[in-house]
This record gives structure tokens, C-alpha cells and sequence, in this order.
């Protein structure tokens, strides 16, 4: 496992109100299975189509989390329709999946962790957050 890969799996939650009203669960996904769904989203960002200033705080979040310094912030999905939104997280997402990294830790609901499941990109629940 890489460095990443462990960081990406070793997450907090953030402190906003996407996850207040969305995160019931942290859930391991499958990076590509879940890049699969989210290109339906008009919010997709592309592979290596970074915008500098918008993923600053992204690439700033994960340097400090390879320096040792914090864990990273879970991203929050939702699933509907057989789609993914991602709802906090989509530069920290984007970034890691173009590093290669394979697995991450999210938060979701229980019924969008139920569908991720049922659609083959969420591996396990870590933690039910209620």
C-alpha cells in the first residue's frame, strides 16, 4: 500500500454542514468504480484537469496529511439514480485518483451506502457515525 493509500483511508470528518446533514457512515470505496458513477454528475472533474487555485486547499489538505500532521478530510457522496454526487471532497477525491490511489474512506447515508454496495464500489463500513 502507498503512502496515499494509507492516508486516504486514515480520514476524519469535516467540520461542515454536508456531513452534519448527509454522513451517517464511513464507508470504503473503490476509487474507479466510483469515478464510474460520478462521470454522470455535472460537477465530474476530469483526470488530470486540475485548476491551480481551486485545488490548492486539496493539495494543501493531503501535503499535511503526508507530512503527518493531520488526517485527511473524508469527502461526503451521495447516491441516486445510479449516479454519485460527490458532495465535499471532489478536488481531494480527483487529486488521489489521479495519484493512483485505489481505496478511500468517505462518508455517505445509509441508503447511498446500500446503493454504492448493491453497484460494487463500496468494499466495507468502517463506522456508523450515528
Amino acid at each position: 500500500m502507498t503512502k496515499l493509500e494509507d492516508i486516504a483511508n486514515t480520514t476524519i470528518l469535516p467540520d461542515s454542514t454536508m456531513t452534519s446533514v448527509f454522513a451517517q457512515v464511513l464507508v470504503s470505496v473503490d476509487v474507479g468504480g466510483l469515478d464510474n458513477y460520478w462521470k454522470k454528475d455535472q460537477r465530474y472533474i476530469q483526470p488530470h484537469t486540475w485548476n491551480s487555485k481551486k485545488f490548492k486547499r486539496a493539495k494543501h489538505s493531503i501535503a499535511l496529511a503526508v507530512k503527518g500532521l493531520r488526517a485527511l478530510d473524508a469527502g461526503v457522496f451521495v447516491v441516486h439514480d445510479r449516479a454519485v454526487q460527490i458532495l465535499d471532497g471532489k478536488r481531494r477525491f480527483a487529486y488521489l485518483r489521479d495519484k493512483g490511489v485505489e481505496k478511500i474512506g468517505m462518508a455517505t447515508t445509509w441508503a447511498s451506502a446500500a446503493r454504492a454496495q448493491e453497484l460494487g464500489f463500496v468494499n466495507f463500513y468502517i463506522l456508523d457515525l450515528n
